[in-house]
């Protein structure tokens, strides 16, 4: 396990925080200050905007400075939401953004209607200008397992919808694909080639998708080509005044924020000091205080790995209290505005809805065996660049509980009365503290697996059997107006502190945090493989969201499944100084 403990103090001033986490332009200086960053549009590349329940909708998210058209570097957070045709979000993601890139999935579950939905894409800092400001696409959802869903099933597509594909380059030869030729037998190797035909101008930042080509004939998606005719009605910069509100940008990372309620009052609870605790992969501990609605704010610049959140009152009892959600998200755009296409299906179409169903349904089946992988994170520095102790307890002889183990292993800690309880005392550095310092009691910052514990009983108490790890700081540290002496931090083997949880009467929440990026399955075949007596149904192919493309070319393994048919490759993204690209190449399997 690779250890990361941050303590920071807020890092954002939670008095000019507004409802929805928004703040008030005060003066002129405000406003030209927020002027200087440039406003932002999104464009995301779908791999699909026909689907059906079982399937998948992937997406690469393409954050753009509106005023240069290059990648964006300003939000580290995109957002993506489903929205039914009655104005309400279906689906919601959050993901991160890294240099104006990010990738998620949506699954499209058995329990939605048939119909028109609209999938949006955008920032905070894009919500403070309309509507149009956003990535907005049209989906159409088929649900064979539910009757009568649309008001006219039986008819036809329009015109309108009838436009054919186009299956010709639109980058002006900066750009090639190539395959090893245009007709492919079943669990074959495209032999898929991206080639950089023009050097510096052909490198930038890329998506792939390789899909059969939809049956039931609906528009294909925008490509960024068709996106860019936009740009001149985008605003540039935030069309505000003074005395507005706005929406601040997630610049500094992921934007987190709950209410605390007191269950007591039934009421906000304002002015609390708080120890927000994020466990996992990459711990985090931070300081925040409520404002005067009882909300507080924090940003995550790494990834965050809980599902929960942990929150301890500093200088008060939890028990009181309760955590509630402040969903930022929800309020930023009046969906009530979106438009929505009204694509058909036909009842001439029943047998290709029914294959499809019934491809999706197998495909589903042996999914277990072919799962995505996360894209692990780069490591960074434990405990905020300190060395701690180490001391690994499967070296030592074991012990019953915590406070053995504090007296019997763990050097420079040991157990002293205090008030007639049992205390930890952690000598401190004697290089940086003075001798009054040493004589003076102040309890040491606990953590187990990432999450600060009050209670001294409950950890000396705890079974060490379960204990893999301590470690051990014995500086002194602050968080907020509350002063510690040293930390120490005990990583379980399971990390299932459910118990101590329990005990301590921690408020819990759960976090609807970004999702990790994501390595999709790809699948691969060879004389060996186990996977040849499977069925493969599968019809999308490949879907690589994000590439940088630099050298000559970049090959990639792509196989074709069991699914005969015309097939196409689809690739967009922009070029290092924001031209946008498309291209889209059909080949035939039989």
């Amino acid at each position: 396990m690779t250890l990361r403990i941050y303590i920071a103090s807020a890092i954002i001033c939670l008095s000019v925080f507004k409802a929805n986490g928004q703040v008030l332009i005060n003066n002129a200086e405000d406003l030209r200050s927020l002027e200087l960053t440039p406003m932002e549009t999104a464009y995301l590349h779908l791999n699909s905007n026909v689907l059906f329940p079982g399937e998948y909708l992937y997406y690469s998210f393409y954050c753009i400075d509106a005023s240069t058209y290059k990648l964006s570097n300003i939000s580290k957070v995109g957002y993506v939401q489903l929205i039914n045709s009655s104005g309400e979000t279906i689906l919601n993601q959050k993901i991160r953004l890294n240099k104006g890139k990010g990738q998620g999935e949506l699954f499209i579950p058995s329990s939605l209607n048939s119909g028109n939905y609209k999938l949006i894409g955008f920032t905070r800092w894009m919500s403070n200008e309309n509507i149009d400001q956003l990535f907005q696409s049209d989906i159409l959802l088929v649900n064979p397992y539910r009757t009568n869903q649309f008001s006219d099933a039986n008819t036809t597509l329009s015109e309108e919808s009838m436009t054919e594909k186009p299956n010709a380059s639109l980058s002006d030869s900066i750009v090639g694909i190539s395959i090893g030729k245009n007709s492919f037998s079943p669990r074959s190797n495209l032999q898929l080639t991206v080639q950089n035909l023009k050097g510096t101008l052909g490198a930038g930042s890329y998506s792939i998708s390789v899909r059969k080509v939809d049956d039931l004939n609906i528009p294909a998606p925008t490509n960024p080509i068709q996106y860019s005719n936009k740009y001149a009605k985008l605003s540039k910069k935030i069309s505000k005044k003074i005395g507005d509100t706005l929406v601040i940008p997630e610049q500094k990372g992921e934007l987190v924020s709950y209410q605390l309620i007191d269950n007591q009052r039934q009421q906000p609870k304002p002015n609390v000091e708080l120890a927000v605790s994020l466990p996992g992969k990459r711990n985090e501990i931070k300081y925040a205080k409520t404002d005067q609605s009882g909300t507080f704010y924090s940003y995550y610049k790494s990834p965050i790995a809980s599902d929960n959140i942990y929150v301890q009152l500093i200088t008060e009892d939890n028990s009181t209290h309760t955590l509630k959600n402040s969903k930022l998200s929800d309020r930023l755009i009046n969906t009530k505005l979106l438009t929505f296409a009204n694509h058909k299906v036909s009842t001439t179409d029943s047998i290709l809805i029914k294959n499809r169903s019934i491809h999706n349904q197998i495909q589903n089946a042996y999914r277990i065996n072919k799962k995505d992988t996360l894209v692990s994170s780069e490591p960074e520095n434990p405990f905020s660049s300190d060395i701690p102790e180490s001391f690994v307890l499967d070296e030592y002889k074991r012990f019953k509980t915590m406070k053995e183990t504090f007296v019997e292993i763990v050097v420079n800690v040991s157990i002293k009365k205090r008030d007639g309880k049992d205390v930890i005392w952690i000598d401190e550095n004697t290089l940086s503290n003075s001798r009054r310092y040493k004589i003076e009691y102040l309890a040491p910052l606990v953590l187990v697996d990432g999450i600060y514990i009050k209670d001294q009983q409950t950890i000396l108490d705890f079974d060490a059997t379960k204990v893999k790890a301590v470690y051990l700081l014995r500086d002194r540290f602050s968080l907020g107006s509350k002063a510690f002496k040293g930390m120490i931090y005990l990583e379980t083997f399971d990390q299932q502190n459910q118990p101590l949880i329990t005990n301590e009467t921690i408020l819990v929440a759960k976090g609807n945090f970004a999702q990790e990026d994501r390595r999709y399955f790809n699948q691969l075949y060879s004389d060996n493989t186990e996977d040849n007596r499977a069925p493969d149904f599968r019809t999308q192919l490949y879907w690589n969201p994000n590439f940088n493309l630099k050298d000559d070319e970049i090959n990639f393994d792509c196989y074709t499944s069991d699914v005969k048919g015309d097939f196409e490759i689809i690739l967009n993204g922009y070029t290092s100084y924001g031209k946008p690209i498309h291209l889209r190449k059909t080949f035939r399997v039989e």
